[in-house]
């Protein structure tokens, strides 16, 4: 049960890799990483539930999650862009339920 939430976790991660990939190619990193902000957020957040479940990554999983953060963090930290409005004054981490 464990390894298939790690399974889970992966493929989840997996398709942001693909989707920011195949968008980064159309319209460019900057705009694909803002089009993709809300999916990476949740995908983020439901495979560190899936961490915490399985307790633990494997080392794909790991890097894969890694790559998906540093979207995020590259989408925080560029300079004309800030988060949603909805987002704003609120401590951005993906691992953390919205409240």
């Amino acid at each position: 049960m464990q390894k298939k939430a790690v399974g889970l976790a992966k493929y989840s991660l997996k398709m942001i890799e693909k989707s920011y990939s195949t968008l980064a190619e159309q319209v460019g990193e900057d705009v694909a990483v803002r089009r993709l902000e809300t999916l990476i957020e949740t995908a983020l957040r439901f495979s560190f539930r899936c961490h915490q479940f399985a307790g633990g990554f494997d080392n794909e999983a790991t890097k894969l999650f890694a790559a998906a953060n540093s979207l995020l963090d590259k989408l925080y930290k560029d300079e004309g862009t800030s988060p949603s409005p909805a987002k704003q004054g609120k401590k951005r981490s993906p691992t953390k339920a919205k409240s």
